[in-house]
């Protein structure tokens, strides 16, 4: 691209680029590129990458990327495993949906359930470490 510019081939047509236009250094282009989109200036590697895999797996079958209402049957069957489907059931549940208070229990307990079970393993790990 830049030779066929700076040429000017197309019928020896001078354009008025020149070759330093064209030449970025890549240091301000990743400085650019970080400021504009930090999402893309770090890199998510070894255990923290299979627990980023699996908060998107959740999110995808839980709901939070597709409302269950369209997905398949077998899908939303699925969906009851993640724990995207009961936050936001929840958060539904308590905003629009109108339920009772009982009603909004069963996806709050499950919440809870969940994070009790996963702080006591985490604390069970902890310990282990630590010994």
């Amino acid at each position: 691209m830049k030779n066929f510019v700076t040429q000017g081939t197309l019928h020896d047509m001078d354009f008025g680029f020149s070759d330093e236009m064209f030449e970025l250094d890549t240091i301000d282009v990743e400085r650019q590129r970080d400021k504009n989109f930090p999402a893309t200036s770090f890199q998510i590697t070894g255990p923290q990458a299979m627990i980023w895999a699996i908060i998107m797996v959740m999110a995808m079958i839980g709901g939070a990327m597709m409302p269950l209402v369209f997905m398949p049957d077998w899908m939303q069957k699925v969906s009851n495993f993640s724990i995207v489907k009961w936050s936001i059931y929840a958060l539904e549940s308590g905003i629009w949906r109108d339920l009772s208070f009982l009603e909004i229990v069963k996806p709050c307990g499950i919440l809870i359930g969940i994070g009790l079970l996963c702080f006591g393993m985490g604390s069970f790990l902890l310990r282990r470490s630590e010994a």
